[in-house]
This record gives C-alpha cells, sequence and structure tokens, in this order.
C-alpha cells in the first residue's frame, strides 16, 4: 500500500509515459520494501512479485488517465452511525479513490489476496468496498465533497 501511494503521487499530473511510470513503481516499491527488511531469500521472490505488481498497475493506470478527475490514494474516512444505545463511528481508509468530475467517485481497494466475489460483496460478507461507497455519500472523506458511487473495486 506504501509503494502504491507514493507511485500515485509521482505520477500526479500528466501521463508521463509507461517507461517513466516503471521507473517510479521501482523507486516507490524499493523504498517501502526496504523499511521491511526481509531475509534474503524472502527478498527474491517479493522483487520479482512487485515488478509484475507494477507492470500491471502501469497498465492499467494508464488506461484509466482521462477517465477520471482527480485520484486520491490512502484517505481516511468516517462515518457516524446513530443506535439508540450508542452511536457507532464507522472508520475507513480508502487505498484509492477516482473522481469523476461529476459528484461520481470509484472506490478501489489493492487486495494481496483473493479478491472478494461480487456476491459475498453483495451479501455483506465483504463490507469494505460498500461501507466506504457510504463514507463517501455522506461526504465523510477527508477533505472531499458527498461523492455517488459509480463502481466499486
Amino acid at each position: 500500500h506504501e509503494a502504491m501511494h507514493a507511485w500515485l503521487k509521482e505520477l500526479r499530473g500528466a501521463w508521463p509515459g509507461r517507461d517513466a511510470a516503471l521507473r517510479a513503481w521501482s523507486v516507490a516499491s524499493a523504498t517501502a520494501f526496504a523499511k521491511v527488511q526481509p531475509r534474503e531469500a524472502v527478498a527474491a521472490l517479493w522483487r520479482r512479485r512487485l515488478a509484475r505488481i507494477g507492470d500491471f498497475a502501469a497498465t492499467q493506470e494508464e488506461a484509466a488517465r482521462g477517465l477520471y478527475a482527480r485520484t486520491v490514494s490512502e484517505r481516511n474516512g468516517r462515518l457516524l452511525l446513530p443506535h439508540p444505545r450508542g452511536d457507532v463511528l464507522l472508520k475507513a481508509r480508502a487505498d484509492r479513490l477516482d473522481l469523476t468530475g461529476d459528484e461520481g467517485v470509484r472506490v478501489v481497494d489493492y487486495k494481496t489476496g483473493a479478491v472478494p466475489s461480487k456476491k459475498s460483496v453483495e451479501a455483506g460478507t465483504h463490507p469494505q468496498l460498500p461501507l466506504e461507497a457510504l463514507i463517501a455519500a455522506d461526504g465523510g472523506f477527508e477533505n472531499l465533497p458527498k461523492l455517488r458511487a459509480t463502481a466499486l473495486e
């Protein structure tokens, strides 16, 4: 998550091209990875995995450019839910929010494991994205207006 956040921050503005984006990913992922200080055998496996993630992320990011007016990452949000026996404060940290410019938002969660199925999200067994959409609709993400979720990914 730290690498993705740093990478997206570096890519603000116009798309720099695939090569520059991959170089920025390499720096961001190496910086984040160095903080973990894994054993060499683990590091060797993860370096290859991070390179594949960077390639995938660059492909996705290039395709998404032009579709969104603004992208924010690692944004904190909160929503107070009233309850007769005491209010409940819902807190979340959105991995990525892509603002459409017409008060719409694509809510994205970066998964390191298996992505929950659409059926499980709709059934409520994986509530993270719907809850983040609810926070967005209430204007609960820091420095963002009320936003209507157009996609949960």
